[in-house]
């Protein structure tokens, strides 16, 4: 039994929102403020009295709220929220049929009162429960009356907050009948992991581990408090040694264990056995054995073990509790390093595998370890964007990767298949290659997608306000636009895409490399960019820039456009480490007929044999095109010489030459590539 969909309608920053969930395991991401406290607290809604921890009226969208005063003013708004319970039945499963009876009230069926078959022995059941919080009907006309005259948002909230306490949550089966809140919370465990923990919470849900064990192994407390040194040890060692044994195995999975520590637990009697129990700390060097009190520890080890302790407590079987569970994990990355944060989560990970199908979990996070550990298929974004047909900012939701994210283009039928392909591909690439530092895409609003670590290191050096407007760069190691553009593509996300034309500057004809008539540069961007994204889906939030003053890259797009700068073209030559003096020196002359003659002359000028062989190698490509142009032409080609020559000992060394421009004194020299600076600005 799992949650399948929740949709939510004015609650908070959510406004007409549907959420599909996955079975097992959801990672829901996105900026702060956005929604990811608030989805947790709806889910909490099902195992507690909304009516004691839900807001009141500031709980409604105030965006609509703003918007839509007046259309209230006759019918008090109201919050819903719509819960799609999943649950299959098997013919020879006790367990399915007993966890049917969990959602008698709540069953949906079709035309024919039947449950829908999915297989010879299984039946699919969908059971339906509505939330709502809604003002009491016998003060419909008290409100009405109130509402009557009012003359802006703020006159109209503040008449609303008088009938506050007349409003209540309230549980409905599909039929509009009311259901006892009881019944709902009989449905699932649910336990909630919030992001505030303190260390007093701790022992919380130990001390019930405890105090169910000793009822377990029949301990008379009574007996044990009439000598407590004698009859402590003699009755609770099997407890204690139990205990410690679940602790060693779990430390080991979760990351506690690092050769530093060891986590034990200890009695230190104070009256009643289970208040007694605490947790230590303690020291694994055999030289130095003791134990430090919980709360002189870490908030590292302190905040992983109050997630084990919760967890733990979650998968306890508790007499009158559900089998099937909801583990509710709000930011659990929270003072743990990155190497147990991939701990915990592969520890979750075990939960789902060990209780038989019938734990879902749900974790909101900021964390780009966590992201980049999960699989594509459990990431599910956030993100604020006007609703489409009420024209209202609220919070809409992205689950990435899937085809029908993309229908509301009607793409036509080829066109859909391509977009399959390209998202399949995708996902299998991004199971790879999402790391830590491009998993930082799902977090940000404003990102620059470029291929290579020159751009990564100079874009922020070109533009230093960039942090300011939020804005991050991730480089993708080659064209791989294709494969990351799903992660942004339908989100509010502004997208700038910094791509090479990677066109060949000449061609090789019976082994000899000749230069190409620099009227037939390609001009296209490569179709690795995923020309599908750009040309047929909604690309407002989409801009794609590349080379316009006859580079083919990064690198020889900056060169061509500092060439003419002396000053700027010395601060590049300086910056290229592996290049040797004597063709930096050649560089600076910018003359090809001064560079015939050095290659001419190689012994008068000292060149060495390797050195020679380069020069020769791109005058012989440049130099018939040189000899039949025309004059304006041949400023042309000779630019284009000298710029392949020094790129030829750059292409080996781009993040070193990109550096080292970084560092150069005289970097605010270099003139920032046109394409670049147009597409920053746009994104800006």
């Amino acid at each position: 039994m799992y949650i399948d969909t929740i949709s939510i309608n004015n609650y908070k920053n959510f406004y007409k929102t549907t959420i599909k969930l996955n079975k097992h395991i959801n990672i829901i991401i996105g900026p702060n403020n956005i929604g990811k406290s608030n989805f947790l607290k709806l889910i909490h809604f099902l195992s507690v009295d909304p009516n004691k921890i839900g807001g009141g009226v500031d709980d409604f969208n105030k965006n609509n709220l703003f918007k839509n005063f007046m259309n209230y003013t006759e019918h008090a708004p109201i919050i819903e929220i719509t819960y799609t319970i999943k649950h299959y039945i098997k013919d020879d499963d006790e367990d399915t049929v007993h966890g049917f009876s969990k959602i008698i009230h709540f069953i949906v069926y079709d035309s024919n009162g039947e449950p829908k078959k999915v297989s010879n022995d299984t039946f699919e059941n969908t059971a339906i429960i509505k939330l709502r919080y809604e003002i009491d009907p016998r003060y419909n006309d008290d409100y009405k009356k109130e509402m009557r005259g009012v003359k802006d948002y703020k006159d109209y909230f503040n008449r609303l907050k008088r009938f506050e306490k007349r409003y209540e949550w309230k549980f409905f089966d599909n039929n509009e009948n009311e259901v006892n809140r009881n019944v709902v919370n009989a449905i699932f465990s649910v336990q909630y992991v919030e992001a505030t923990r303190v260390i007093e919470e701790v022992s919380v849900f130990a001390k019930r581990n405890v105090n169910k064990k000793i009822k377990d192994h029949n301990i008379d407390e009574e007996s044990i408090r009439v000598d407590v040194t004698k009859l402590f040890n003699e009755k609770c060692e099997s407890i204690i040694n139990e205990i410690n044994d679940e602790i060693e195995i779990d430390q080991k999975k979760i990351g506690i264990v690092d050769g530093k520590n060891e986590f034990v637990s200890t009695f230190d009697y104070r009256g009643n056995i289970e208040d007694s129990f605490k947790y230590e700390l303690k020291n694994a060097d055999v030289d130095a054995p003791y134990s430090l009190p919980l709360e002189n520890n870490g908030l590292g080890y302190n905040n992983l073990i109050y997630i084990r302790n919760l967890i733990k407590d979650i998968d306890t079987p508790i007499k009158g509790k559900s089998e099937y569970k909801l583990l509710l994990l709000e930011e659990p990355e929270a003072h743990l390093h990155p190497n147990m944060q991939y701990k915990l989560i592969n520890y979750i990970r075990t939960l789902i595998e060990e209780n038989n199908d019938k734990e879902q979990i749900i974790i909101t996070t900021h964390s780009p370890n966590i992201s980049a550990s999960a699989n594509i298929g459990e990431l599910m974004l956030l993100y604020e964007e006007k609703e489409k047909v009420f024209n209202i900012n609220a919070i809409q939701i992205q689950n990435l990767f899937e085809v029908g994210n993309y229908s509301i283009y009607n793409l036509e039928k080829d066109k859909e298949k391509e977009l399959d392909g390209l998202l399949k591909k995708a996902r299998k690439h991004l199971m790879k290659f999402l790391d830590v530092t491009r998993s930082d895409i799902l977090f940000s609003t404003k990102i620059i997608l470029v291929e290579g670590i020159a751009e990564k290191l100079l874009i922020p050096k070109f533009f230093p306000n960039l942090e300011n407007y939020h804005i991050i760069i991730i480089e993708l190691g080659g064209i791989n636009f294709n494969h990351f553009l799903p992660l942004t593509i339908n989100t509010n996300k502004k997208v700038l895409c910094i791509t090479d034309l990677d066109f060949k500057y000449y061609k090789e004809e019976n082994g000899v490399e000749k230069a190409i008539d620099i009227g037939s540069y390609n001009k296209k961007t490569n179709k690795n960019i995923a020309n599908i994204f750009i040309d047929e889906l909604d690309n407002r939030n989409l801009m794609v820039v590349k080379q316009e003053k006859g580079g083919n890259t990064f690198e020889t797009e900056l060169l061509m456009e500092n060439y003419d700068n002396n000053e700027a073209w010395e601060v590049i030559l300086d910056s290229v480490d592996n290049m040797p003096d004597i063709i930096k020196e050649i560089c600076k002359l910018k003359s090809y007929k001064d560079c015939q003659d050095i290659l001419c002359n190689s012994r008068k000028y000292k060149l060495k044999l390797n050195v020679r062989k380069v020069v020769e190698r791109y005058i012989k490509i440049f130099n018939d095109k040189y000899q039949e142009a025309t004059d304006d032409k041949k400023v042309i080609y000779e630019k284009l010489f000298f710029v392949n020559l020094v790129y030829h000992y750059v292409v080996m060394h781009k993040g070193e030459f990109a550096l080292n421009l970084l560092n150069n004194e005289s970097f605010n020299k270099i003139k920032i590539p046109e394409y670049i600076k147009k597409g920053v600005e746009w994104l800006i």
